[in-house]
């Protein structure tokens, strides 16, 4: 753009070194989460000591002083005008590891969630992992199982056993959701500031041990996250009231051995609907990502307004449930 030589609508300058680019289709806005540049120049108790790490001391609720990596996001309707940056997404003092900070979030559109893989940095160990976020209308987006990684680091010598990124959002291809990453055999920055530290490891004492590489990982359609039941308890989960906006229910699940599912419909004061009760509910094949529930044979669900929805679970999972035409 000739007449804006400087990038993103002169937002340029005041970006930091990962972004993440994205399209929230129903909005119509491109979207850049990044982080800020000045993010890491606080003003620091000089009579502090420090390691000879790469990371600066940091200092639990101090606004003046919040310098981990965070999130930003700017967006646009354009690509050419950009909105100032926001903060959206940071480390909390309380429950998080105070080494753990956010290093890049890739968001995408799952019905009416926005989920997003963040990088979880850990300083003192050097590593990152993608974690699960989601966030509803634009509310405050919230961590989903903070101590288990949506992909976990690989095994002892391979390719990714420090470092796994996820730039990319997944991609549909027939059940399954197929989401390439990045790894590496290294640290973060060790291999960078190992020789200052006096770090004694192959991949400070020789770079020609450092790999990074591209990487595929394979999972179920919308297998993020799943309701479990175990096989001695049968489990039972009400929904809130839920506006009908589909003919068919369709249920994303898997059961194990002799493991069973059922639904049943009531409206919203719990009453069961005659005729779809959890007796009438035909038996599920126990593994499919887009079954049509049937009671004695019937699926097409002609009633309107908002019901509640009722699972009864054992030895199962529930990945995701929706009215579909």
């Amino acid at each position: 753009m000739e007449d804006r030589p400087l990038s993103f609508g002169g937002l340029g300058p005041k970006l930091g070194d990962v972004l993440v680019l994205g399209v929230d289709e129903p909005r119509g806005q491109y979207v850049l989460n990044t982080r800020h540049p000045h993010a890491w120049n606080p003003l620091l108790n000089p009579k502090h000591p420090r390691t000879r790490a790469w990371s600066l001391p940091y200092y639990p609720h101090d606004p003046i002083r919040l310098n981990k990596r965070r999130v930003f996001r700017t967006v646009s309707s354009d690509f050419r005008n950009w909105s100032l940056l926001n903060q959206v997404l940071c480390t909390d003092d309380d429950e998080d590891n105070l080494d753990e900070s956010f290093y890049g979030l890739r968001s995408f559109r799952v019905g009416d969630l926005e989920i997003g893989l963040v990088g979880t940095f850990q300083s003192v160990q050097n590593v990152v992992t993608p974690q699960l976020v989601f966030r509803r209308d634009r509310g405050s987006w919230r961590r989903v199982n903070k101590r288990q990684p949506i992909l976990p680091l690989g095994a002892a010598g391979a390719w990714d056993q420090w470092m796994v990124v996820t730039p990319s959002e997944p991609i549909r291809v027939g059940d399954e959701h197929w989401l390439y990453y990045g790894g590496s055999n290294s640290h973060h920055d060790w291999w960078i500031t190992g020789l200052r530290e006096g770090l004694d490891l192959p991949e400070v004492r020789d770079l020609g041990t450092v790999r990074q590489g591209i990487g595929l990982a394979r999972m179920r359609v919308n297998g993020f996250v799943s309701l479990h039941a175990g096989s001695v308890r049968e489990g039972l989960l009400i929904t809130r009231p839920i506006t009908v906006n589909g003919r068919h229910l369709q249920i994303n699940a898997v059961c194990g051995d002799g493991g069973s599912l059922r639904v049943e419909l009531s409206d919203e004061n719990d009453d069961v609907l005659d005729r779809f009760s959890a007796e009438d509910f035909d038996s599920f094949p126990g593994d499919a990502v887009a079954h049509r529930c049937r009671w004695k044979g019937r699926d097409d669900f002609s009633k309107t307004g908002r019901l509640k929805l009722r699972f009864w679970l054992r030895n199962a999972d529930l990945y995701s449930f929706e009215w579909v035409s």
